[in-house]
């Protein structure tokens, strides 16, 4: 805090400096349109200096930039650590049962008959044991469906070829080569 205050009264300084601070009416003519940075602030223009006002803001801008850093204790925490304190370690592992947890934590606790949760995993496990099986069955039944599909396509293209032959062989029919 104490350097926030000195930061603040070097800024007072410098713009003390350019201090030609004079209680004047802008004047507005039809000649003249636009407003600068000085008609604004109410600065002499005979005094002021481009140069000193802009050291004066740049000062300005210093200070508020220190009060903001200086105020904000963990601004430079990620730059500077101390090498005394060891990084802390977050445990972002899952444990194995997690699945199983969820769904016990998820059925429905006013059942007449309370089940620990040992018991549920075991039946949990079970359950998901089957699963696996129905599907690595269903998995292979389709590829053997395929497969039977494959071998009765070819079954049936030979029987149109066979049927073909009978019916060239009666006369019905040519036998396309």
């Amino acid at each position: 805090m104490k350097m926030i205050v000195q930061i603040m009264i070097l800024a007072a300084v410098a713009c003390s400096i350019a201090s030609g601070f004079a209680t004047h009416q802008v004047k507005s003519s039809s000649a003249r349109t636009s407003l600068n940075a000085v008609d604004v602030v109410g600065l002499d223009p005979s005094v002021a200096d481009p140069n000193i006002l802009t050291a004066a803001g740049a000062a300005v801008a210093a200070a508020f930039t220190a009060a903001i850093g200086l105020n904000n204790k963990n601004a430079r925490s990620d730059i500077v650590k101390n090498p005394s304190t060891p990084d802390p370690t977050i445990d972002v592992s899952i444990p194995y049962n997690a699945a199983a947890l969820l769904a016990y934590n998820a059925c429905d606790k006013s059942a007449k008959k309370k089940v620990t949760f040992d018991e549920f995993q075991a039946l949990y496990e079970a359950q998901m044991v089957a699963e696996v099986k129905v599907k690595v069955q269903k998995r292979n039944i389709a590829d053997v469906l395929a497969e039977m599909n494959s071998v009765l396509e070819a079954c049936e293209k030979d029987a149109a070829a066979a049927k073909d032959e009978v019916d060239a062989l009666f006369g019905a029919k040519e036998v396309e080569a």
